[in-house]
């Protein structure tokens, strides 16, 4: 702490070292007689010795303000050797400076140290010129400035920047801790101004320079600060949301996609499945929670019976739809559902051979990119006998699941 500049805001009786950390005036060695501040004022400080085991700091003092000030960026990061210090000497105390900040100003003045000082009682009296000696030729620069996210990187628990530094007339490196963060959430950056509300990062940074060389560089940031599961999980909603709701997606020569095929074909390949989730099931609901879907029920039963371990779960872009494997005793059925539309449900009989898994996922593919080109009527009028539909019913006096799901295990034999 030696050598860096702190503000002490004072109200009444009370001397603010951080937001949240005051002592008693008589603990920073205001003079007996006078027992509060009349309005708010600030000191500006510089430490010159620091004392952790006595929870100590001797200062001198560089302005004293008939206002109150922001406090540092040291301060703000509510520093627990702040929160230690117990008491705070001082070389001297400016005569002017204490009068005209005890008794307040409605102008807002300034008073810098002048010879003349009251006396100052202090355990430090005979120290001084040892402190003083002992302090290091050092210097702390304090800045607080807005970086655009776009500016920002994300890397594993933490998010790193570059930011020119014009009293030292270069460019730093700086970054902020947050265990939270990923490295894969730098392709999902805009994301994060939405869910935080902002468009750029505020951050509050202190370089400590050392005989002209930098010993240590910090920051700290609010908005990084807030980026927790609570903030990851409205992304992860909010970037899903998005991706099943885009329009302007393009035609693709396939229709059947794994989840990496989707994540790859939707995002332009910058966002992995694994930046949100482990499992494609994880995935699946999350959408059904999202989207309030009609066929929640259908798509939850479906969901329940697909097989997992032999086939991954497909989907469909346009529209919105997935492709579940049902195996019964002595067949495979594969059941295509949307999400959203009221579309039938389709289903289609294959045998119940491994080896023939493979041929069977190409034509429904195949199917459904005809359904897409040459619409549903032409590919109906021409289906073989292993292909059946079943519609929604929508009426309010009928349970139009338990009629769905009678007639599809009617089918799944």
């Amino acid at each position: 702490m030696n050598g860096i500049d702190l503000i002490i805001n004072f109200n009444g009786d009370m001397a603010f070292i951080t937001a949240s950390k005051c002592l008693p005036l008589q603990q920073v060695c205001i003079p007996a007689r006078f027992e509060r501040f009349q309005s708010p004022a600030s000191w500006k400080i510089r430490v010159i010795s620091h004392r952790p085991r006595e929870k100590r700091i001797f200062a001198e003092v560089l302005a004293y303000n008939t206002f109150p000030s922001d406090f540092t960026a040291y301060q703000n990061s509510e520093s627990p050797d702040l929160h230690e210090i117990e008491r705070i000497d001082f070389r001297s105390i400016d005569t002017n400076g204490l009068l005209g900040t005890i008794r307040g100003s409605k102008g807002g003045r300034v008073f810098t140290p002048s010879t003349e000082s009251v006396p100052v009682r202090t355990d430090y009296r005979h120290n001084t010129t040892k402190a003083q000696e002992q302090v290091p030729q050092s210097r702390v620069i304090m800045e607080s400035f807005q970086v655009p996210i776009q500016e920002v990187h994300f890397k594993p628990g933490r998010a790193v920047f570059t930011q020119r530094i014009e009293q030292l007339g270069r460019s730093l490196e700086f970054e902020v801790v947050n265990e939270n963060i990923k490295e894969e959430f730098d392709a999902v950056k805009n994301y994060f101004a939405n869910i935080l509300h902002v468009k750029k990062f505020q951050f509050h940074v202190e370089v400590t320079v050392k005989a002209g060389e930098i010993a240590k560089c910090s920051a700290i940031s609010p908005e990084i600060s807030r980026i927790d599961q609570k903030i990851i999980e409205g992304l992860k909603f909010e970037f899903v949301g998005r991706m099943i709701k885009n329009t302007a997606m393009p035609d693709f020569d396939q229709s059947l996609f794994t989840l990496d095929e989707l994540f790859e074909a939707v995002t332009d390949s910058k966002v992995k499945p694994h930046v949100f989730y482990n499992q494609e099931e994880q995935f699946f609901l999350d959408l059904l929670s999202i989207t309030g879907t009609k066929h929640y029920q259908h798509l939850r039963f479906l969901s329940d019976k697909h097989e997992h371990s032999i086939l991954k779960l497909r989907f469909v872009i346009k529209p919105f739809s997935f492709v579940f494997l049902i195996a019964s005793a002595n067949n495979y059925y594969f059941v295509w559902e949307t999400l959203d539309t009221e579309e039938a449900t389709y289903i289609w009989r294959a045998d119940k051979s491994l080896t023939a898994l493979k041929h069977e996922v190409n034509r429904i593919d195949q199917i459904l990119n005809a359904i897409k080109i040459h619409r549903k009527s032409s590919y109906i009028r021409n289906a073989d006998e292993g292909f059946r539909r079943i519609y929604h019913d929508y009426s309010e006096d009928i349970d139009g699941f338990a009629k769905w799901k009678n007639e599809l295990e009617g089918i799944l034999l």
